[in-house]
C-alpha cells in the first residue's frame, strides 16, 4: 500500500518506517525513517549520512574531472613569429631577447670580421659555407648589431643558423692592440701587443706581450702614416 506524504513516505509507523517513497527523507523503495537510514534507492536526507555522502564524493570527483577537461580545452595561442615574416622581427628579437642567463657570452666569433678558416670552427660549417660567409661579410657595415643578415640574406639556411647562432656575434668586445714606438730618423724600436676585453664595460688587460726583439714588422711608410697597411 502506497501513501504519498510530504512529511514521510509509505505507510507510516511510530518510527516513520513503512513501504513506499518519501520526499523529505529522500528514501526510495523500501523502509526508511527520518534519521536518513533505509531506502534501497534514492538520495540522501536532510542530515549527513546514508547515500548522501556517496553522492557528495561523486560530486567532488566530477568537479575535478571538469577542471581537468577545462585545462585541456584551453585555447592554444599561436606565435606571430613565423619563417614567412622573419624580416619583420628577427633583427630586433636578437637585439633585445635572450635565452641565456649569462651577462656576457665568451668565446663567440665575430662573423663580420673573422676569416674563413676561423669560421670553420662553427658547427656544421663547411669550407664552402665559411668562404660564402667571409665573402658576404666583407661588404657589411662595422655597426651591424646582430648576425640576422646571415639568414635574412640567405647566406645560411634556418637549420644551420640555429646551430651557429649561440657561437657568433657582430659586436666583438675583445680587441688586439699593437703599438710601435720609434724615432722618425732611425733608432731603437719598441713594439708591444695587448689583448683588451671591454665586454663588462670596464677595459681589462687580458694579455700583454713584448715584441721588440722581433722588430717593428711594419714598413716605415705605414708607421709614418704615409701608407695604409
Amino acid at each position: 500500500m502506497i501513501n504519498a506524504s510530504t512529511a514521510s513516505g509509505g505507510t507510516q509507523g511510530s518510527d516513520g518506517s513503512g513501504d513506499g517513497s518519501g520526499r523529505e527523507d529522500g528514501s526510495g523503495q523500501g523502509s526508511g525513517d527520518r534519521s536518513g537510514s533505509g531506502g534501497g534507492r534514492g538520495g540522501g536526507d536532510q542530515t549527513p549520512g546514508g547515500d548522501r555522502q556517496e553522492a557528495g564524493e561523486d560530486g567532488e570527483e566530477g568537479r575535478e574531472r571538469n577542471n581537468r577537461n577545462q585545462e585541456r580545452e584551453e585555447p592554444v595561442i599561436l606565435s606571430p613569429w613565423t619563417t614567412k615574416n622573419m624580416g619583420e622581427y628577427l633583427q630586433s628579437a636578437l637585439e633585445q631577447l635572450t635565452v641565456s642567463g649569462e651577462p656576457v657570452r665568451k668565446g663567440v666569433i665575430n662573423v663580420n670580421r673573422a676569416p674563413a678558416f676561423v669560421l670553420r670552427a662553427l658547427p656544421d660549417v663547411t669550407e664552402e659555407i665559411a668562404d660564402q660567409i667571409a665573402s658576404a661579410a666583407a661588404s657589411r657595415s662595422a655597426t651591424e648589431t646582430t648576425p640576422a643578415w646571415l639568414l635574412l640574406e640567405e647566406v645560411v639556411d634556418l637549420e644551420l643558423f640555429r646551430k651557429i647562432e649561440p657561437f657568433i656575434t657582430t659586436q666583438g668586445k675583445v680587441f688586439r692592440v699593437e703599438s710601435v714606438g720609434f724615432f722618425e730618423n732611425g733608432g731603437p724600436v719598441v713594439r708591444v701587443e695587448a689583448i683588451i676585453d671591454v665586454s663588462t664595460g670596464i677595459p681589462v688587460l687580458v694579455q700583454k706581450r713584448e715584441l721588440s726583439a722581433q722588430g717593428n714588422a711594419y714598413p716605415r711608410e705605414v708607421l709614418l702614416g704615409i701608407q695604409s697597411y
